[in-house]
This record gives structure tokens, C-alpha cells and sequence, in this order.
């Protein structure tokens, strides 16, 4: 989805942040989560004949095949060498924002960079500058991409290590992109009356009205949603002791037979 130009990839039901960080990052659907899956399985393989250097009887190796991937657990997480690798296919690097060679002088103007990666637990999402002075937090969990000031940006980043996130500042060349010429020669953005605005000219109104539009459907299944329940719970009243049990019992099963199935589809996946 683009917002105001940007490209923006947004997180529903899934677990594929790595995914929506890295094509936000670039500002295109590069990457699919096949594709950051093989690089993970390449990576593990590499790992693997490095420790199989030792000997097939050594503890590391067999310690080493005995755990799952290091590059990517079962909820779709992937590590940091994963998101380099891909990098590198755009000739772009990272650095982690606390390494010594990251002057104070760098992190008191964070502003001159391009770009930053953010990692706490299992969520990546990046920050980009587009043109010369215009930011965007391209967070995933955001419906669209978040205005970041210069005066804020310091800030945001502080706030994140504080909270834990691990801070990668991007090094390379961009790609270039549309939110590039865009916001050429503009120096910052504006909000009047709750819009972004550019120049004083109200940005991309359609995308405003999408978002309302949006939210109006959410409300209006929302509603629904709530209507079922309520009418869920009166047939569930009516319902005899008998009835109520026998569903009772029945819930674990199938639990169990959903859960077996997904064991199933992950192993045939593996």
C-alpha cells in the first residue's frame, strides 16, 4: 500500500515483519518470505560444513543438528544474518547503532544517515529518509507510515533503545524510489486539521479517505461480529446441561486434531 508516495507494507495476521521491514526499506516487494526461508536454510547449511569441519562426532556438530535453524524458528522470525544477506543483494550494509566506530557526533545527528533497522524480540521494522529531510517510521503494526521530524528522530531512536530495541543504522545507496521525488526539496511536512500537508497543500487526500473508509468497514463488521455473539449466547442459554458438556468435550479434540495437522504441514514444510 502507498501512503503520501511511500510504500508501505502493513502486518495482518502473520508473522512476517522481517519481510515487511526489508520491502519497506526498499520501497518495493522484493522480497518475499520463500525467498528470506532459502536464504536461511543456505545460511544454516554453511554453518552446518563449518561444524562438520570438526568431525561428525564432535560435540558442537552434534549439538548443532540437534537444534532447529539459528536463522529462522518455526514462528517465522528471522535472525539478523538473514536480513544482512538480503541486504547484501542491494550492496547495503548495517551497522549496530552502540558500535564504537558510531561517533557521539553521529548519534547526536542521526539525521545525516538514511536509514535505520529496529529488533526487539521477534519484530523488525525500519525508518527511512526520503530526499533530504523527510522521514517516515515504516513500522508494520502501523496502518500507514508514520511522519518522523529531524527534531524527533533523536528521540524515537533514544526511546527504542530504552525500550530494548537493537538499533541498526543502514550503510549503502539506497534504492531510488517515488516518496524520493516526492519530497524533493521539501524540508519538512506540516499537520493542519489532522492531514499531513506539503507546502501548505493537503497530502494524498485519497489515502485519508481510504483509511475512513477502512475504519468504517472495521466498525461495520465489528458490529456484526458483536451481533453474532449476542446471538451465540442466547442459543447457548437455551441449550440443555447435556448439550453444553458433550460441546465441552468435543473442544479438546479438535484442538488436538488442529494442532497435529499444523505439526503435520510445518514438517512436510521442512
Amino acid at each position: 500500500m502507498t501512503h503520501f508516495g511511500v510504500y508501505h507494507e502493513v502486518q495482518k495476521d502473520d508473522l512476517l515483519c522481517a519481510v515487511h521491514c526489508l520491502n519497506s526499506l526498499l520501497q518495493q516487494d522484493f522480497f518475499t518470505p520463500v525467498e528470506l526461508m532459502k536464504i536461511a536454510k543456505e545460511l544454516d547449511e554453511l554453518e552446518r560444513q563449518r561444524m562438520l569441519e570438526g568431525g561428525q562426532e564432535s560435540v558442537d556438530y552434534l549439538k548443532f543438528i540437534s537444534q532447529e535453524s539459528i536463522n529462522v524458528d518455526e514462528s517465522g522470525n528471522f535472525s539478523v544474518t538473514v536480513i544482512l544477506k538480503a541486504l547484501e543483494i542491494f550492496n547495503l550494509n548495517l551497522m549496530r547503532w552502540d558500535n564504537p566506530k558510531i561517533t557521539q557526533n553521529m548519534k547526536n545527528n542521526p539525521t545525516k544517515e538514511k536509514a535505520f533497522i529496529c529488533h526487539f524480540k521477534s519484530h523488525w521494522f525500519s525508518i527511512r529518509r526520503f530526499s533530504e529531510k523527510i522521514w517516515f517510521n515504516l513500522n508494520s503494526l502501523f496502518k500507514k507510515p508514520e511522519y518522523v521530524s529531524e527534531t524527533f528522530l533523536s528521540l524515537l531512536l533514544n526511546q527504542l533503545q530504552m525500550e530494548g530495541y537493537s538499533i541498526f543504522v543502514v550503510r549503502g545507496v539506497l534504492p531510488d524510489c517515488k516518496a524520493d521525488r516526492e519530497f524533493k526539496g521539501v524540508n519538512k511536512l506540516t499537520k493542519r486539521n489532522g492531514f499531513l500537508t506539503k507546502d501548505g497543500q493537503q497530502l494524498k487526500r485519497k489515502d485519508t479517505f481510504t483509511t475512513n473508509m477502512e475504519k468504517a468497514i472495521q466498525e461495520s463488521l465489528l458490529d456484526l461480529q458483536n451481533e453474532k455473539q449476542n446471538q451465540n449466547q442466547n442459543q447457548n442459554q437455551n441449550q440443555n446441561q447435556n448439550q453444553n458438556q458433550q460441546n465441552e468435550n468435543m473442544d479438546p479434540e479438535l484442538l488436538e486434531a488442529i494442532n497435529l495437522s499444523l505439526m503435520d504441514n510445518f514438517e512436510n514444510k521442512n
